[in-house]
């Protein structure tokens, strides 16, 4: 969270904690505040900006080290440098794409054959232009022995078949030199494909992370959904809702969640931000190059959602506020919004802020997906503030404050998703700030 304070009104030294959120947000709303949180979020855009100008003024040099050093006894310092030209060096650069082979070739001759798989993928999906029929070659080569070795047929197929197209464009003198070893390994299998169609396909579940008796008693995970059912019940004039189970679930078995409300997840350096993978070779949205996913999959499936989130990753604001799962569940409640509660009719004749916000509070009962009626709970339910230390109320406000601002100036969120609102945009900044501060305190709320 960020903890540079608002400037509060006179003659309060402090936060009231019994303020409502649309009062608390008009007592941020001052020049001095605003005025500040915007030459904050321009420092971070220069500075933002001129890391990657200068990291990437060096990137063909870390390359050249890190090639070295992988063939000497420091080949971790090498692996180190290699993974931060992948992280960081921009995706159009020849370093970034020359990093991701080496990488994917020594992480081969280490057996460590998915991840060496997912660093050619990465290659081949960013040089789709490249007409070096050698490298292409090789990469293709090297998928189609991994890729056999797991047992991933399909993928064998595929890439068996780009081999022997830039195979057949090579002078064959020079393919021997080169390509002896990668040629004897693929003939020894290639002729198994003559009846492919007859091959019974491989489970997708990865073959490293299954034990061999699966996770319970047999591989199949039950999905929440199916496992367990939500049940509510009075208990001492109080609500309560829990999770129970409806089949015979044997101690300490896994369940799993399907779509998780929110994920809050603090090492994103080895871990994919997307499906939590553990992983010491991370790859970077291709754009910022910061949200961190595990594969080239987990990048095309997150697409849609991290394009709202994209900006504010590239600015540095989501790492400095410590804010990357509230502002993701800000975007989903804009969806959800957006599709499900400002398409009704009740919302046509509104003139203002303060009238959405209360049809939303009073409609917000009504919903009846458990999932959605999560989201809407963000905003129906109010913690008790009082249990918060001044210091930690202040540090939440200052956090939904400057990034309700970012959203403002930096982002079309406001304009794409509150479009149906028939009221003036500042109102519906007005909107924004309030959701952001509710989805803040919130989840600080549970923080602490």
């Amino acid at each position: 969270m960020h903890r540079i304070p608002l400037i509060l009104p006179s003659p309060s030294a402090y936060w009231d904690t019994n303020m409502p959120e649309y009062r608390l947000l008009r007592n941020t709303l001052n020049a001095e505040n605003i005025e500040e949180t915007e030459k904050f979020l321009s420092i971070l855009d220069n500075e933002a900006e001129e890391f990657l100008i200068s990291y990437n003024s060096t990137a063909e040099e870390r390359l050249k080290c890190a090639i070295q050093l992988l063939q000497s006894v420091n080949f971790v310092q090498g692996l180190r440098l290699l993974n931060n030209n992948i992280m960081r060096a921009s995706k159009d650069s020849k370093s970034y794409l020359q990093a991701l082979r080496h990488r994917g070739s020594w992480l081969l001759k280490q057996f460590e054959l998915e991840a060496g798989i997912n660093d050619f993928t990465m290659f081949l999906y960013l040089n789709e232009q490249n007409q070096d029929y050698e490298e292409l070659c090789e990469v293709h080569g090297l998928i189609t022995i991994s890729s056999y070795v797991i047992r991933h047929y399909e993928m064998t197929k595929k890439h068996l078949h780009a081999y022997n197209k830039y195979k057949a464009k090579l002078p064959e003198e020079f393919f021997k030199k080169r390509f002896e070893i990668i040629d004897l390994n693929i003939r020894s299998f290639e002729h198994e494909f003559d009846n492919f169609d007859h091959v019974i396909p491989k489970c997708d579940i990865s073959w490293q992370d299954l034990p061999y008796q699966g996770f319970n008693i047999n591989k199949n995970i039950e999905q929440m959904s199916s496992a367990c059912c939500y049940v509510e019940y009075l208990h001492k004039n109080n609500l309560v809702s829990r999770v129970v189970s409806n089949v015979d679930l044997p101690k300490a078995s896994i369940v799993l969640l399907e779509k998780p409300l929110s994920i809050n997840m603090n090492v994103s350096l080895v871990q994919c931000e997307f499906c939590l993978y553990h992983s010491n070779n991370i790859y970077t949205c291709l754009e910022c190059r910061y949200k961190t996913y595990c594969s080239l999959k987990c990048i095309e499936n997150d697409k849609d959602m991290h394009q709202y989130e994209c900006p504010a990753y590239k600015n540095l604001l989501l790492h400095i506020l410590d804010a990357r799962d509230l502002y993701r569940l800000f975007v989903k409640l804009s969806i959800h919004l957006n599709n499900s509660t400002f398409a009704s009719k009740v919302f046509r004749n509104v003139t203002s802020a303060a009238e959405v916000l209360d049809i939303i509070e009073r409609n917000s009962e009504t919903e009846e997906d458990y999932q959605m009626n999560s989201f809407m709970g963000i905003l129906r339910d109010r913690p008790n503030y009082s249990k918060l230390h001044r210091m930690q109320y202040s540090t939440l406000v200052a956090t939904a404050f400057r990034l309700s601002l970012f959203i403002e100036s930096k982002t079309n969120i406001v304009d794409i998703f509150f479009q149906k609102l028939q009221i003036p945009k500042a109102e519906k900044n007005c909107i924004n700030r309030c959701h952001i501060d509710a989805s803040s305190l919130q989840l600080t709320f549970k923080q602490f």
